[in-house]
């Protein structure tokens, strides 16, 4: 918030995050607005919550009340849960806050709550949302000083907190205070936009495209794929590719590094930690696919790695570029899912195996169309998630104003 202080007392406008919002400030000043400094025992009254150990509500998808915990996560609220009575349901549009992470939340509804939780209710009218984040503000900017105070001398220190508040006269500026927080909210949508802009403008460059306008032999690939029209035949894994077995590592015996460790994991491109051992390093440019547990789980590494050894590596008999290898881990996956969990998927078996890949008139793998397809794809991808930025972000303005 701005650093100004009451008027009379010759206060000037600190930093502010643009121009607008120091011309909004300056507009209020110049009408005969003031910021006060006050406590918040002015404002506000702590009052601790009934408490409830979870066990004692029943939580579901459909529920309405918040239960309120000392965590700083998802608002503080641990999950839904549904009615329980009235001598325990506390009021909303208030703040609550945990005496573990010491973080002011505005409750909208009202909620249950759990061990070690106060509950801050304003003492003057029109408190709402924006009234709340103003405050919230200033409070969590002091929960350093509430974290380092005994649990029984928080109420002292939550009153004592001093806050710059706007006013009209002897009435809080309610007004002032809405627009000043849609304002910092609209700049700070602006800033993430205009960052997912960048970052996205970025990853173009990185891939090779100027932007995400398809060319007519990406059109024509991607209406080949739709249509169903792709010439194709099963070609055998170990005409493509040398498999080879990863190496057992356990836990115990793994050293802290920079390498990637690929294990039998469906997110993360397989990885699953980072470690420094070197004795089994596979190389960049390779696929990884998983034989037992996630069977079929296939990804394309960028950089060298260790395979455990539920995992076999294959290195191509062919110069394979990044599109060529995420068009082949589809046909891997499809083979390798049809092993299912109780199947392994061993290296004896993959390399006797077959994909189904696109070929030319003549018979020959065509590797070309692989790498116009994925080419295409990445670039609609791209398209998909600007449009999706551009409906996010219109509808947030529309929501906060």
């Amino acid at each position: 918030m701005a650093c100004v202080r009451d008027n009379k007392a010759g206060g000037l406008l600190g930093k502010t995050v643009s121009p607008r919002i120091d011309t909004t400030t300056e507009r209020f000043i110049k009408s005969g607005g003031v910021f006060k400094i006050k406590t918040a025992k002015d404002l506000f009254r702590l009052k601790s919550n009934p408490q409830l150990n979870k066990e004692s509500f029943t939580f579901g998808k459909e529920s309405k009340y918040p239960y309120f915990t000392r965590t700083v996560f998802n608002n503080g609220i641990l999950g839904y849960v549904d009615y329980l009575d009235d001598a325990h349901l506390i009021k909303g549009n208030s703040l609550a806050v945990g005496m573990m992470g010491m973080q002011f939340f505005y409750m909208e509804h009202d909620f249950y709550a759990g061990q070690f939780t106060k509950t801050a209710f304003p003492l003057f009218e029109g408190f709402n949302e924006k009234i709340a984040l103003w405050f919230i503000s200033w409070f969590n900017k002091s929960s350093k000083k509430y974290l380092g105070v005994l649990v029984r001398d928080f109420e002292n220190a939550f009153y004592e907190t001093q806050i710059e508040v706007p006013y009209r006269g002897e009435t809080i500026a309610l007004d002032f205070i809405e627009e000043r927080v849609r304002e910092l909210e609209e700049e700070r949508v602006r800033e993430l936009e205009e960052e997912r802009v960048r970052e996205l403008e970025a990853y173009l460059c990185a891939a090779g495209f100027s932007d995400c306008s398809l060319t007519l032999a990406e059109c024509e690939a991607i209406n080949k794929l739709r249509g169903g029209v792709i010439r194709s035949m099963p070609i055998k894994i170990n005409t493509l590719f040398h498999v080879k077995k990863g190496t057992r590592l356990t836990k115990a015996a793994m050293e802290k590094g920079p390498i990637n460790f690929i294990g039998a994991s469906a997110s993360n491109n397989g990885i699953t930690t980072k470690i420094g051992n070197t004795g089994h390093i596979h190389t960049a440019g390779t696929i990884t696919v998983s034989y037992n547990g996630s069977v079929g789980e296939s990804f394309y590494q960028t950089s060298e790695f260790w395979a455990s050894d539920d995992i076999n590596v294959l290195y191509p008999k062919f110069t394979m570029s990044e599109s060529v290898a995420l068009y082949m881990i589809c046909p891997i996956r499809k083979k390798g899912n049809g092993y299912g969990y109780a199947y392994k998927w061993k290296k004896e078996t993959m390399e006797k195996d077959s994909i189904v890949l696109p070929v030319t008139d003549d018979g020959s793998i065509d590797y070309e169309f692989m790498d116009t397809c994925i080419s295409a794809i990445k670039k609609q991808v791209i398209g998909g998630v600007k449009e999706f930025i551009a409906r996010e972000k219109s509808a947030y303005i529309q929501v906060i104003s």
